[in-house]
């Protein structure tokens, strides 16, 4: 038996039963409560035994029975033995339940009522006119033309395609990287979102699920921690641009990850500022390295600078020697820039990250000056020289690691929202408690201004205003 012959007897078959379905609605109403649920547990059976390789327990019956069924009512002769067997029964799974969603589904539509007059009847096609083939281009193949038009076009930075990349890997290995990109319909995108839902956190670098498969990870206990609404809401919102951008281009005719996403309450910051005790124990180690804990270089002036601008962790990562400067007024500056050449990998996040931020008088104090000729002497041309660039992560990522992994945990400090990151918010937050102005503090800090005036015509704070602002600072 040909797979092609096979694939369409279950077309046909479970088509009939979603019209008996529909008939059924129709003759005697709405699906009462256990009936939909009925249909959600065959859904989730299906694709249990799908992703599992499991037994599918319809009605409590092993899954040879529902198949054997199936195979006698259509004549049906294929050997249990064979590879066309396995394949026979996947694609049952598939179609029972793509059969018991779209029976949801339709019952769902009842919901509400479209009070606008009927379209009229479309113009059979002609010859000239007739429609375009369904779009067949593999999954796979839309999401890497997709990624290559964004890194061609500068949207992704280096590390937002390696993320990008690893939810669109995702993507394929749950609804298949063969799978025809214009055939994944509203069903396909509930079946990634409920993965997603079911996804562990950090599930590839936990020791307990690192080597899980998918199917086995998403089945594990509910008392795993699973990723947060916002990882889901990224994921989600990457496979809505990729069939937007597949639409857009004419490879698939609808999105169905449109909307899909989870709609959130209120939403807290995603980091916490430092206390001014907390700041002070950091300081304290900061300075005279009490417990061992900042002992390079790069840890201690990498931590200190960061508390003293609130500077984005790779902005303070990546300055170079030359972007410590003498303004003509005798204020000691930083440039932050994106300047250099393409290996160094100097990146800024938008155009207001570009930026001069004052040298505050205690960063002089505790040498800073002293140590930026050392290393000039040392032929050497990044501050933080100890660091390495990574193609991803930029300059930052050791900074990063032994800030949030190593010092504030040793500190007893760390908590889910307390990391470098939080300078900012505690540099923002302290300034606001000073009075400093909101423009001043986003010139600062590197926050876009609001308001076409000061966007276009103030060219932005000057560096005696912005001096003035960090010595309000209260550390």
């Amino acid at each position: 038996m040909r797979y092609e012959d096979l694939r369409a007897t279950l077309t046909k078959h479970f088509a009939q039963s979603l019209a008996s379905k529909k008939a059924q609605i129709a003759e005697h109403g709405r699906l009462d409560p256990i009936s939909r649920a009925s249909l959600r547990n065959g859904a989730d059976a299906a694709q249990q035994a799908l992703d599992t390789g499991e037994t599918l327990c319809l009605v409590g019956t092993p899954d040879e029975e529902p198949l054997g069924r199936f195979a006698a009512l259509y004549g049906l002769n294929i050997d249990p033995a064979s590879p066309l067997y396995r394949t026979f029964r996947d694609d049952f799974m598939r179609a029972y339940r793509d059969f018991c969603w779209a029976a949801l589904a339709y019952d769902s539509s009842l919901d509400s009522f479209n009070l606008e007059p009927p379209a009229p009847p479309p113009v059979a096609p002609t010859a000239a006119t007739s429609p375009a083939e369904e779009p067949t281009i593999p999954l796979s193949e839309l999401s890497e033309s997709f990624a290559q038009e964004r890194v061609r076009g500068g949207n992704w930075t280096p590390k937002t395609e390696g993320d990008r990349r690893a939810q669109l890997t995702l993507l394929t290995d749950v609804l298949g990287a063969a799978t025809p990109a214009g055939r994944v319909r509203a069903a396909q995108a509930r079946e990634m979102k409920n993965t997603l839902v079911r996804m562990p956190r950090n599930r590839n670098k936990n020791p307990k699920t690192r080597d899980l498969t998918i199917a086995e990870a998403i089945l594990l206990p509910d008392d795993v921690e699973r990723v947060d609404v916002r990882t889901i809401n990224k994921h989600l919102t990457t496979y809505s641009a990729l069939f937007a951008w597949g639409k857009q281009n004419g490879l698939v005719a609808e999105n169905p990850f449109d909307g899909m996403t989870i709609r959130e309450g209120n939403k807290k910051e995603a980091r916490d500022p430092f206390s001014l005790d907390q700041v002070k124990v950091i300081l304290n180690e900061l300075h005279n390295n009490a417990h061992g804990l900042a002992g390079k270089d790069y840890q201690r002036w990498g931590g200190l600078i960061g508390l003293y601008t609130g500077a984005r962790l790779n902005e303070v990562a990546q300055i170079t020697l030359d972007d410590i400067k003498q303004h003509d007024n005798g204020i000691w500056y930083f440039d932050i820039n994106a300047e250099g050449d393409e290996e160094d990998g100097k990146r800024l996040k938008n155009e207001a990250s570009k930026r001069l931020v004052p040298i505050h008088p205690k960063l002089i104090d505790a040498g800073l000056l002293v140590h930026v000729d050392q290393l000039r002497k040392q032929g050497e041309r990044y501050l933080l020289h100890e660091l390495t660039y990574h193609k991803a992560n930029g300059r930052g990522r050791n900074l990063s690691r032994w800030f949030n992994e190593k010092f504030l945990v040793d500190l007893g400090l760390k908590t889910p929202k307390l990391s470098f990151h939080s300078y900012r918010h505690t540099v923002s937050d302290f300034l606001a408690k000073a009075d400093v102005s909101d423009p001043v503090i986003k010139d600062l800090i590197g926050h876009s201004q609001e308001g076409v005036t000061r966007q276009v015509y103030v060219k932005g704070s000057s560096l005696e205003q912005l001096l003035t602002a960090v010595k309000r600072l209260p550390w």
